[in-house]
């Protein structure tokens, strides 16, 4: 008889917070059991900035759901997220003491250790260090060297990390809010397994999230993540301040003299990227008021909402090629752009991005489960669903590894270099 498995995704954001409860018997197509989502507090520009407040959240929610499922949640994979995500280039080597002996996961053990030793600063954790290839005696292009032989082992890698106090403040909310066991996972690569298929990791793509405070890409090819970042713009003061959709939200505020609440509906219902060049008006009614706004501006005394929030998407697009640009690889994806996150609602987005990113860009998609609840099908909802589904591969409801931090795997892969090794498309 197969076991049937369950994985937890928790996608922590600054507005809210999504879980998405998956079970899976054998090989069949992972199911989604729950769909939960609550206003979030206590986090800022995807950062823990007080430790009571989403921890209290995250245990009523999941009192929540485990008074629904009948069985206890205390492991789960959640995203780890904020300006302070850094990726930054390394490389290992060591001598192998025995050039007849096979190289074992030991010997992998010892090469990361001296690819992160030395490499940050004190005030930087270490996320993930993942490896992109591996050279011995010479020899490189070596994808997994274990069982090889030789005398000289040597890899380059990549070391995600972020601000210390940003991981021990998410640590701590997370043992707060009794989840014994997770793991964690850079918040622009969460929705990679919902939204993303193998052919496209492989070839090259751009995933880009763009959430309510903060925007982050992740880049993938040869079948694993090569970068991450968070895109941010610099303040006056030297600050870096993170960009998402509610700065398109605050800007139709403020310039249509409206609460934040109707400039949110303005935005996700009415809002269209490309503009519109036959003008018109946005006319509807919200509890017992009626609004009105004009699509283009008259270049004076009136500014268009399409205008408004065209200009922001394109600063927070230029912001992403800047990004992109900075990893090395503008129009260097053939895959191109898969877009996700609330942000990535507004109408013809996909279309504004393709042109300002000169690279092909499309909306993403969550696919790979089955699911009652529609909602989850939603691109805001690739995180949570790609999140599960990481959790459901990481087979924690069966053996935990009670770390609170990526596991590498027997062949010293990083938690996405086997992303897609197990888990049946």
């Amino acid at each position: 008889m197969d076991t049937v498995r369950y994985g937890i995704g928790i996608d922590i954001g600054t507005d809210s917070i999504k879980a998405v409860v998956l079970s899976q018997k054998g090989q069949d197509m992972p199911a989604v059991l729950r769909v939960k989502e609550v206003p979030s507090s206590g986090v800022r520009y995807g950062e823990v900035v007080d430790l009571e407040r989403p921890a209290a959240i995250l245990r009523n929610l999941l009192q929540d759901l485990q008074s629904v499922l009948g069985f206890e949640i205390n492991h789960a994979t959640v995203n780890i997220g904020g300006v302070n995500l850094l990726t930054t280039n390394t490389d290992g080597v060591i001598a192998l003491e025995d050039p007849k002996r096979p190289i074992s996961p030991k010997d992998l053990d010892r090469l990361f250790q001296d690819a992160e030793k030395g490499r940050l600063p004190n005030n930087r954790s270490i996320i993930d260090l993942i490896p992109h290839g591996y050279t011995l005696d010479g020899q490189s292009g070596i994808k997994d060297p274990v069982g090889m032989n030789g005398q000289r082992l040597e890899m380059r890698a990549s070391v995600i990390s972020t601000l210390s106090p940003s991981l021990v403040n998410l640590q701590k909310t997370l043992e707060l809010a009794q989840i014994s066991e997770c793991s964690l996972v850079p918040v622009a690569a969460a929705g990679a397994k919902a939204a993303l298929s193998p052919r496209q990791i492989e070839n090259g793509v751009a995933l880009v999230d763009i959430g309510s405070s903060t925007t982050s890409v992740a880049i993938f090819e040869d079948g694993e993540l090569q970068y991450v970042g968070v895109v941010s713009v610099e303040m006056k003061t030297g600050e870096k301040k993170s960009v998402g959709s509610n700065n398109i939200t605050n800007d139709l505020a403020t310039v249509l003299k409206v609460t934040p609440e109707i400039a949110e509906e303005i935005k996700r219902t009415y809002a269209n990227a490309l503009g519109s060049a036959s003008g018109g008006k946005i006319e509807f009614i919200k509890g017992r008021e009626a609004y009105s706004f004009d699509r283009v501006g008259n270049g004076e005394d009136i500014i268009g909402v399409d205008e408004i929030v065209s200009d922001r998407l394109k600063s927070i697009l230029k912001a992403v090629k800047a990004e992109i640009t900075r990893a090395g690889y503008h129009q260097k994806l053939p895959e191109g752009i898969v877009l996700i996150g609330g942000g990535a609602k507004i109408k013809d987005l996909a279309s504004l991005a393709s042109r300002e990113l000169v690279t092909a860009t499309r909306l993403g998609e969550v696919k790979n489960i089955n699911s009652a609840f529609r909602d989850v099908f939603r691109v805001e909802y690739a995180a949570a669903v790609g999140l599960a589904l990481q959790d459901l591969q990481n087979g924690q409801s069966a053996q935990a590894s009670g770390k609170a931090k990526p596991e590498k795997s027997k062949n010293g892969k990083s938690w996405f270099a086997s992303l897609f090794d197990k888990i049946k498309f």
